[in-house]
């Protein structure tokens, strides 16, 4: 796996200090907090393939007690740093789970937590079905399941909008799987077999949201002014809700509610 690597996962944990990194993570924030409502003190969350915790920490200042759950030993490394720099009240509210998430599942209460994540996580594997399925069980009747991977129908956007149109056009050839920035073979999901995998879990979809429409195949994003940083999250923002701009954005985020 690619997070055994260190220079891979250091590449992987820097990314999210970068400009393309920082739309990622304020995008995806803005629609969590759109369905978990205002009132976040003492909610539960969990989430799986929690890389450094990049995307789920914010939510320890938010009142939540936080539940990590991811099954590189390096990555958790870099999930314990970070954690070690919150004030000492907010580290208590952090749990960190060691393993897979169907490993994790056997530890873990069922129907408990409030949200349940996983970001970046169903490209690297063969099946979204079995974390589809420990994530709706870890749910609690009410709960958000929120799910972030890349989109199987605009494989070819990324390389079409760099430039590079030969591999955009292999890509209709060859569209089960594409390298993504890590230089790692990543496979995509539709929004449709989301939704239908997740029904047939019991977790209805609420929502779904395009992210990278502008600024996925873009690098040279680092160093931008804050004022322009925030114009283009807001641009993604926006684009990222209706169609067809959403459509072709790299990445797809689904959330779901289960029954």
């Amino acid at each position: 796996m690619w997070n055994t690597d260190s220079k891979i996962v250091d590449t992987y944990v820097d990314h999210f200090g970068s400009g393309r990194g920082v739309v990622r993570e304020e995008l995806v924030d803005r629609h969590l907090l759109e369905h978990l409502g205002d009132d976040l003190e003492g909610r539960n969350i969990v989430d799986f393939g929690s890389g450094a915790g990049q995307q789920t920490l914010r939510f320890v200042e938010r009142g939540c007690r936080v539940t990590l759950v991811e099954p590189s030993p390096l990555m958790m490394d870099r999930a314990r740093q970070r954690v070690a720099e919150l004030p000492a009240g907010l580290q208590e509210r952090v749990t960190m789970v060691s393993a897979t998430a169907e490993d994790a599942a056997a530890q873990l209460p069922k129907s408990a937590f409030d949200a349940v994540l996983s970001h970046g996580v169903l490209m690297y594997l063969d099946s979204p079905d079995p974390l589809l399925t420990v994530m709706v069980e870890a749910a609690r009747p009410g709960g958000v399941v929120s799910v972030l991977t890349k989109s199987s129908e605009a494989l070819a956007a990324r390389a079409g909008f760099q430039g590079d149109f030969s591999t955009a056009l292999q890509t209709f050839e060859q569209a089960e799987t594409t390298q993504g920035w890590l230089g790692v073979d990543t496979r995509g999901d539709s929004v449709a077999g989301l939704t239908d995998g997740l029904k047939r879990l019991g977790a209805e979809r609420l929502a779904w949201h395009g992210v990278g429409v502008f600024s996925d195949h873009r690098d040279d994003l680092d160093g931008m002014p804050t004022d322009e940083l925030a114009t283009l999250v807001e641009l993604e923002y926006r684009a990222g809700r209706v169609d067809p701009y959403r459509s072709v954005a790299r990445l797809i985020h689904v959330l779901a509610r289960r029954a």
